[in-house]
């Protein structure tokens, strides 16, 4: 099975911390609009490990012209605008085309390993998905999440 996708990441680093916190507040809002938006998948956004500075966030699409939708609505439009207004002082944009997810998983329980190929699409079904043993693996109840992972 071989399912293409679009993924677009962002880098992006804040004139000071208040401006970082303000852009949190829009960002949760930013997710329930972008998920209206056909062809919307999943977005997430974290902390560089390696410089607490530098944001990423990373979007995951049907196809590559479904952020289109979502670069011509109103909500993205006054977030941008708003970041150029001076919050945002660097914002580097990265695209990929992906033609196919794997998950691969190693039960703590038994040991059993599991590869298999999984649509993006059904991320969650495919992670609720126990093993053997029974052992149920964890994993988030939402692929529209924002999270924030620090080192």
């Amino acid at each position: 099975m071989t399912v293409a996708q679009y993924m677009s990441m962002q880098a992006v680093r804040f004139r000071s911390k208040n401006d970082y916190e303000r852009f949190q507040m829009l960002f949760k809002e930013a997710i329930k609009a972008a998920s209206l938006i056909p062809g919307f998948i999943s977005i997430t956004w974290w902390t560089h490990p390696e410089d607490p500075e530098l944001f990423l966030e990373t979007s995951i699409w049907d196809n590559k012209d479904a952020p289109n939708g979502w670069h011509k609505d109103g909500f993205h439009k006054k977030l941008k605008e708003w970041g150029v207004q001076g919050p945002i002082i660097e914002d580097q944009v990265t695209n990929w085309s992906l033609e196919d997810a794997k998950i691969l998983r190693v039960c703590p329980v038994c040991g059993s390993g599991i590869a298999r190929e999984f649509d993006l699409r059904q991320e969650i079904e495919n992670k609720r998905i126990t093993c053997e043993c029974g052992f149920a693996f964890p994993y988030l109840d939402t692929t529209n999440r924002f999270t924030v992972y620090t080192g």
